[in-house]
């Protein structure tokens, strides 16, 4: 019984590696609104009827691909630092912001398939900010238990911090003509020392 859910497993993990990998093949040769679910079943090599036993929808396949990605990137970048990711953010100096976003841009470039790109199609940027911001979760509870705020005041001030860092970066990082990366540390560490305190301004208000 053991060895026959192995080999099942086994098969559900071949075959959902050979959709990610004719998913990630598509999306280096066009947009994501422009991929079928038949062309991606005819390049993985299954069945329709297969695809629909492990997704529900091609939009589903590309949350987990941009998800994946996502979470790979926060590892390397966040997983050399100790703390939480919005204690990170506020006590980086110019030096260390420039080379946040540096490895952050470097990352992001990797591969096959350029994240500027796929800013590019309005269904793969709402994803991503969709995805961006489910993981302000973890930043709720560090602002609510470090300030002692009210949850409701916790979950403002994170979506306030992830919107505003996620979508500059996000501008800097797409845009053609993007500002030397110095002058864009600069410019976030300025907004990080203002923001380092509110919180607790926040808090007593609320």
């Amino acid at each position: 019984m053991e060895r026959t859910q192995q080999k099942q497993d086994r098969r559900v993990r071949k075959t959902e590696q050979a959709i990610y990998e004719a998913f990630e093949s598509l999306l280096s040769e066009k947009k994501y609104s422009e991929i079928t679910v038949k062309e991606l079943t005819e390049r993985a090599d299954i069945t329709r009827k297969t695809f629909y036993l492990h997704y529900g929808s091609l939009d589903d396949v590309l949350y987990e691909f941009l998800s994946g990605r996502i979470d790979k990137i926060w590892t390397e970048i966040w997983g050399l630092n100790e703390g939480s990711r919005e204690d990170f953010l506020f006590r980086l100096d110019t030096e260390n912001y420039v080379k946040l976003f540096s490895g952050l841009r470097e990352s992001l470039g990797r591969g096959n398939i350029k994240l500027s790109r796929l800013m590019e199609d309005d269904i793969t940027r709402q994803t991503v900010y969709q995805i961006l911001m489910e993981r302000q979760k973890e930043m709720w509870d560090v602002y609510q238990e470090r300030y002692g705020i009210d949850p409701e005041v916790a979950k403002l001030y994170a979506a306030f911090v992830s919107y505003g860092f996620n979508a500059m970066f996000m501008r800097w990082y797409t845009s053609p003509d993007p500002l030397p990366v110095e002058e864009f540390a600069q410019m976030m560490m300025d907004i990080a020392s203002r923001l380092r305190n509110l919180p607790e301004t926040w808090g007593k208000n609320a």
